[in-house]
This record gives C-alpha cells, structure tokens and sequence, in this order.
C-alpha cells in the first residue's frame, strides 16, 4: 500500500473542515487510492547560497577566504588524520575541506596522486579559484610491478619547481577533495532546505579529444567529476552522483541534487535505482541534503593526467529547486567551449539494466525555463551524440548504453544565437525525458503526479530538469604548443603544422633562420629543403591583442643517403601483403592482431596485452652488439609513448607467469602520422628461430609495426635499411623533369578522358567505376578487389623516367598505404601477374575549409625496374576503402 504525503492529507482534512466543495474532497480522496499520487510540493523560500567562494584575501591561499583559514603541513588544528603531512583548509567550527591521498595502488580501489591545493586569480568564475597541482604518482609498469614518477609533493611549500614531476603520460591515480565537520555526525548548516549543490570546474584543456569522445572509443561516457555524500554520518556508506563532460577549454558546471545512481554498501532493486533522497529519506531531497554529514568531490578526469596537471574548482553553492526532475535526470551539467561556441551536457539515467534504454530532449533559451514554457524554448542547431549514429538536429538525446546510468553529447547553439555569447551572458538550459521505457522497466514513483503552479498535474518523470550556464573568459596563456619538428629530406614536400594555444585568436606566425627552401605560411611550415643542414629556428606568435611569445627549436635538414642504416637487412616487412625473409618465413599473430594499411596492429578491441606478431623460420646468428630494430608508425592524430616486449621464445600472448621470456624495450615516442626507432642491442651471441613482438600499447588501428630489421656487422656495407619517410617527392626535385600525360581520369566519363595516343584504351574492375574525379572501388571496400589503368601499342621508356600516379582522398580521414602495379597483367592482383610496389603514399583527408580532397602521390623508377617499354599499366590500390580514394592521373616523367 502506497504511504500518502503528509501535505496531501493535512490539505484533505482542511477540505473537510473548511467545508469546501464536495468536488474537491472526492477527487483528494480518490487519489489517496489510485496508481499514482498527487503531491503539492512545498515551497522553500531557499535562495541560491554561496557554500565555498575561495574567493582568498588579496588572492593568497595563507590568507584564507571567508570564514576559512588555510593550514600548512607540520601543524593540524582541525584534527584530519595525518593532517600534519599536508595542507587543509579549516573553518573555526572544526569543519576540513583537503586533498585525499589514495595509497591503496590497486586497479580496484585506486591509485596515489601526490599534488597540492593553492589560490588562483588567473582562472577563477569569480574572484579567485581553488587550484589544485598534480605532482607525481603511483602506477603499475609493463612488469606488473608498482613504480613511482614525478614528486610526492603534499603541501604548497614543498613545491620548489616543475622539473622533477615525472614522464608518465598517464598516472592511474586520482586527487579527491573531503569535506567533513567537525564531529562524524555534524551536518552541514548550509545545505539546510536546499536539494542542490552545484561546482564549477575547469579541466586541464585538450586532454579529451571530442571527435574520439564516442563509442568507437569508450565502452561508454567516463565519470569525469562526482560527489559522494555521506548520509547522517561520516563513518558510514555514501552515495555515488557522476558527470561525464569533458575538458571543452571553458569551465563546466555541474548541478548535483538529491537523487543518487549508487551507494558504495550495494545496489537496492533489480534496475539499481535510487528514488530521490535515497533509501534514508526517499521522496524528500531536502531531508537528504539536510543530513549531509561529509562529502566527497572527487576529480575522477584527473586519473587520466600526467604529472604536472592543474585543474580549478571556484563558487561551491546551494540551491532549492523545485517542481523538476528529481527521478529520471540526474546531475545536470554543462560545459562550453569559447573557441567553437559548442557546449557539451551530461546527465545520469534513473536505470540499469540490457533493455533500460532512454532518451531525453534539449532545449535553451535567453530567459528561464520551466515546465510552462520548455515547448517555447529553442531546439539546439545540432546534438552529436556519444552514439555518433543517433547524432539529429531534433535536440534528442540518447542513452549510448543500457547498462549504465551516464549520457554525454555536445551541441551548438543556432547561428542566429551565437552572437549572444559573450562574456558575463547567461544561457538557460532543460532537459526533459521522452523515454519510452517497457513495463517492468522503471518504478511507479516515476508517475506520481505533482501540482505544478500555473501549469497542473505533471508526473514527476514529465518535469523538466533545468540548469543555467553564464559564459566565463578563460584567458589561457599564449603558447606555442609545438615541440618538436618533423624532420625535413632534401628534396620532399615538407608539411609542419605549428599549434599555437592561449591568448586572443587570430593568430600571426613569423620564424626566423628557417632552412634554404622552407617557408612560413599561415600557420604551417612548408616547401622542399634544397640542403642539408643543422639550424635553430626561433619561432614567434602575436595574438590579437598583442601577446607575443616564441620558441626555439632545432631543425635538422638531411637527405635520403644520410637516413638510411647500414649493414642493415629488413627481416619482414607488414602491409598487405607480407615480405618475409629467407631466414625467416612464416608470420604468426595474435587473433586479434592483423593487417592494416602499412603494418600489424590491434584490429579487435585495444587491450595492450591481446596483441603480438612475429616472424618464423631457419632463423639468423646475431653477434653480441647487434641490433634489432622495429619501426613503428603512428597513425593516430595524437603523440604517443609506448615500451614494446620482444620475445625470442614465445609465440603467444605475454601474460605475467612468463614474463622471464620477454624483454621489455626503452619507451619509443611517435608523433602523429610519422614514424619511431625501437631498438634492442644483443649483450651476447644468440640464434634465434623466432621473433614476437607485443606493442604493449592500448589502440585500435592506430599503431602499426611496420618492419622487422636487424643490423649486425656480418653483412657487407653495401647493405643497407632504408628509413621511412613521411613525405613525398618534390616534383621539383626529380630528374630533367618532362612531364607526359599518360591518362587523366578526372572528366566526367569515360569518354573525355585524356588519354596518351599510345595508350588509349581503359580498363577496371568490376567493383571500381568513376567517382567524384577519377577511378576507384565504388562496391564495396575490399583493396584487393580494385584495379584500373590503361593499355594499347605501346611507347619507349627514356633513361631516368619515373611513373607518377595522383590520388585524390573524399574522406575526413589522412590515408596512408602502399599501393601496386604490373605491366604485364590486366586484372586482380590477387588472379595472377608480377605486381611491384609504388612508393608508400599518403594522402590527407578532405579540406573542410577550403572544401578540396586530399592530395597525394606515388612513383616508381622505371630504371631501377628495368622497364623499357610499356603498352600497359595496371594499378591497385591495395587499401580497403569505398567511394573514397580515387585515381585522378597517370604520368611518364621522362629524364631522356
């Protein structure tokens, strides 16, 4: 039997006593019985409280802010346990906010993040932020063994300087920021009437990539930040609330309320769903605030951040809202970026389980929402979603995964409002939920019916759940985030992007002591090195109002001659197809390990230790002091650190019970779209008769290994490896330079197209036709399932003459592969013919500026082929694409 509001029956009995229409007696009546409940709720004259400003005394944290006092290491006056080994804010009732220190280091309950808190006036919502300084950490290397990097620094004056704190790209660990009062059973006088606590945040930029923020990357939205209260005492369990936003570059603000997904003590029914005010105080967010005793605010994004991160919390408050959402929306936030005026949302769903699906509709406007006018208020211009496939310009938002409670999508504003956003503006944001959830699937309190003010009976999971957001300036430095240079090959096509951050946008780039051939153009270095030569570059940005800052950087020009490694042999070569050695014949691999574009790589999910390939065979004596070498390529868009594993035994998985068979190799940095160096010196002789690699990174199609190479002093001088390069060829560069169109596929049809007297006629595939501006796969993707090219009498090859072919890329994405070519076969490579490969190619994606496809090249020397004469060509791109990459033209560059 359903238990009847206390408000609902006072206002039955002074219905009867007041003797008030008989109407209105029966229809209370009659809800007290039926399936759901009406309920008035009542009103809390409870505005909106400053709960922690941070706002410091002339910006200093010794100064304190408000009633709170800071508190340094060597003293604990407000009694933490072990307070005297950190620093701590205190409030004279006794009360403590300060940094948790997890020392349990497992994967399960956590991992140490040393780090301390200080003031901020450069970044704050208003006045000064509380900044917290992540310093060093505990984490697990690819041993399984527990290892420590940066500095365990606890206290502001521990900190002298930044360059001890650590290489690790990523720590494990955390740092959480308690409140407690001053007895385990104080509650908090401020959070008395209030069923909100809302935190503004400010995460480390560019640490989440947006465009990877989406199910083909998570298993689902991340807990990015939470709040753990602890419910009428503080040794006892607490409730779990979570945001999922991610770092946009402004600050985010997150809305906690009264309605839980979780409590550490173990779910409460089959859906895991917590009414609001959890099972203490179900129904009434107020009573759950209202005993409050501590609380947690736990920076879960910071696990994710190297040593040497900062982030910023600023105006900590409270609030009462109510006639909102308290069931099925949960934790509203808000985040927004200044640079794109795109803003990202995140919420909590009420259930958990395979068939809890939900979706939930956006709205915002210039003027408060509420349930009255959430139908007037304005549908975002478009809603990406974390399912990239349900992404609309409906305002609809989609729950990405059925078990889990978190949404995330980002959204932009319609063009005629992004005007309004400027500094010290204010967008009102509602969410309601339009899910239509199965019998059995959610709870009858969902139903209950309130009295909404000026609008009527709604039930609860109808109300909307509102949040505002005022625009902040955050003024990052000016920098020139840019580190490292690619290194330039006389006479290749030299393409740098230079990222400038910070300051005031638009940006303008100068450089000085560029090498002969190289120039600045906008924000990219380019052109073709005629020399070799060593310089420094001194390069200097000014933004917009003025800021300038530069950079100095080495940049070392050489020629193809001076890459390659001698008395080098290449053992096998990765790609699609393979290129094994004599001593070595065979190639094995993990079942989730395979071919793509240029090498091996996790094809099947990311996990680090479910990959290896490897080489089989007679095998090869190695002398102590000779190398093997492993080149790896980097296809990501991001930098990445890796410490691969070779074995000489094994030819499995590395688990930790036969880690003695493995060795683990030096970290490897590649930038993205380039190539990296592993190397591994033998201290004595050995034989191996096989060689297994593990990359030991977790990725999906992003880090391949490429070439398996050995250089030892029992080969001659003459042999050599050549190294990678990511460039191609200038035309400018190559020899006596006569260009003759062989074959121009880039008209309409085939009947324009130009083609040389000589070889006049074209022929393809069945799975390749024209598209866009020339041939390529338009069925399907498969690489081996394309050919195209032309045929007809014949013509003479001059000495020195190359073949270059032009390809032209429809695709967002950069492409990179190693396309073939016979002169003697008109069909499928994989049906017969002698196929040679082209040179390594790569073609960058669509330019959504400029709105033109990527270009790129492929050539093969004809001298070195021993071709003279040619009365056919046949070329495949050998990558598996559709409608995507095409060939646009075919040339003889003929040095004769």
């Amino acid at each position: 039997m359903k238990l009847v509001h206390k408000t609902l029956i006072t206002t039955i009995i002074t219905t009867l006593l007041l003797g008030i229409f008989w109407s209105s007696y029966m229809k209370s009546l009659l809800s007290v019985f039926t399936a759901v409940t009406i309920i008035t709720a009542p009103v809390i004259n409870a505005e909106p409280d400053v709960f922690m400003s941070f706002d410091f005394q002339n910006g200093e944290l010794e100064r304190g802010f408000d009633d709170w006092y800071y508190s340094d290491k060597g003293e604990n006056p407000c009694q933490i346990y072990n307070g005297e080994n950190q620093s701590k804010l205190c409030r004279a009732d006794g009360a403590k906010f300060y940094p948790y220190y997890n020392g349990r280091n497992s994967d399960h309950m956590g991992w140490l993040q040393y780090g301390y808190i200080d003031s901020s006036s450069d970044f704050s919502v208003e006045g000064t932020s509380l900044r917290v300084h992540l310093t060093g950490g505990m984490y697990k290397d690819a041993l399984g063994n527990i290892q420590s990097d940066g500095t365990p620094i606890k206290s502001k004056k521990e900190f002298t300087s930044d360059e001890d704190l650590g290489v690790q790209p990523r720590l494990p660990g955390d740092i959480s920021l308690y409140y407690k009062g001053p007895t385990a059973t104080s509650k908090i006088e401020q959070f008395s009437g209030k069923n909100r606590l809302t935190v503004w945040v400010l995460m480390p930029k560019n640490s989440v990539d947006i465009e990877k923020y989406s199910t083909e990357f998570y298993n689902s939205p991340a807990k990015s930040f939470s709040f753990y209260p602890f419910i009428n005492t503080s040794k006892g369990a607490h409730y779990y609330h979570h945001a999922s936003n991610i770092p946009m570059g402004g600050w985010t603000k997150i809305q906690f309320d009264a309605s839980p997904t979780h409590k550490n003590s173990g779910g409460v029914n089959d859906l895991h769903a917590f009414v609001e005010g959890g099972t203490e105080y179900a129904g009434s967010g107020t009573d759950y605030f209202a005993n409050i005793a501590a609380f947690n605010l736990r920076a879960d994004f910071s696990k994710y951040l190297p040593a040497n991160s900062v982030y910023y919390i600023d105006e900590v408050s409270t609030s009462y809202k109510p006639y909102e959402n308290e069931e099925t929306i949960k934790t509203l936030a808000i985040g927004y970026s200044p640079e794109s005026n795109e803003f990202d949302i995140s919420f909590e769903d009420k259930y958990r389980c395979l068939a809890c699906s939900a979706k939930y509709e956006v709205r915002y406007s210039f003027e408060p929402i509420d349930n009255s006018n959430f139908e007037s208020s304005f549908k975002p211009a478009f809603v990406t979603n974390f399912d990239r496939r349900y992404s609309n310009a409906e305002g609809v938002i989609y729950k990405p995964k059925n078990g889990y409670n978190l949404l995330w999508a980002s959204f932009k504003l319609r063009n005629e409002h992004l005007s309004y956003l400027s500094e010290g503006s204010t967008v009102y944001f509602a969410v309601r939920d339009i899910s239509e959830r199965a019998e059995g699937n959610y709870y009858e309190e969902d139903n209950m019916l309130v009295d909404v003010p000026g609008v009527g009976q709604v039930a609860k999971k109808n109300l909307v759940k509102t949040i505002d957001y005022t625009i902040v300036d955050v003024n990052y430095p000016l920098q020139i985030e840019t580190s490292e240079i690619s290194q330039p090959i006389v006479g290749y096509n030299y393409e740098q992007e230079i990222v400038v951050e910070g300051g005031k946008r638009p940006y303008n780039l100068q450089a000085i002591g560029l090498p002969n051939g190289l120039t600045l153009e906008g924000n990219k270095l380019v052109g073709v090195a005629s020399q070799a030569s060593s310089d420094t570059v001194i390069l200097s940005a000014i933004d917009n109002v003025g800021q300038t800052t530069d950079v100095e950087l080495e940049i070392d020009v050489r020629t193809e001659e001076q890459l390659r490694v001698g008395q080098c042999k290449v053992l096998v070569e990765f790609g699609q197809t393979y290129f094994p050695s004599s001593n070595f014949d065979s190639v094995f691999h993990d079942i989730y390990t395979g071919v793509y574009q240029s090498g091996m790589t996790t094809l099947v999910g990311s996990n680090a230790k479910y990959n290896y390939q490897g080489i089989s065979g007679s095998g090869i004596y190695l002398d102590a002091g000779d190398k093997i070498r492993l080149v790896w390529r980097n296809i990501g868009e991001d930098t990445i650190s890796f410490a691969p594993r070779l074995s000489f035994s094994a030819q499995h998985r590395f688990n930790q019970a036969e880690s003695q068979e493995w060795i683990s190799l030096d970290i490897s940095n590649a930038t993205s779209g380039n190539t990296t160096v592993s190397e591994l010196m033998l201290p004595a002789p050995l034989n191996p008769y096989s060689i297994n690699v593990n990359s030991n990174f977790s990725n999906n199609k992003t880090l391949l290994l490429e070439r398996i190479e050995v250089v030892s002093a029992q080969f001659d001088e003459s042999d050599y490896c050549e190294m990678p390069i990511n460039f191609t060829k200038a035309t400018e560069a190559q020899i006596s330079q006569t260009s003759v169109i062989l074959a121009d596929f880039s008209l309409q049809n085939s009947s324009e197209f130009e083609l040389h007297e000589s070889l006049n006629t074209v022929f393809m595939d069945r799975y390749t036709g024209f598209n866009e501006q020339g041939l390529g796969i338009i069925i399907g993707s498969n690489g081996k399932y394309n050919y195209q090219g032309i045929k007809g009498e014949g013509i003479n090859i001059g000495t020195g003459a190359q073949l270059k072919i032009t390809w032209k890329n429809f695709s967002s994405e950069e492409l990179v592969f190693t396309p073939v070519i016979s002169f003697d076969y008109e069909g499928r490579q994989i049906h017969g013919g002698t196929w040679l490969e082209l040179s390594q190619t790569r073609v960058s994606g669509f330019d959504q500026v400029a709105q033109e496809p990527g270009t790129g090249y492929s050539q093969l020397d004809l001298t070195d082929s021993s071709i003279t004469w040619l009365d056919l060509i046949n070329i495949s791109s050998n990558v598996s694409v559709s409608n995507t990459l095409i060939v646009k033209k075919i040339e003889l560059v003929d040095g004769a």
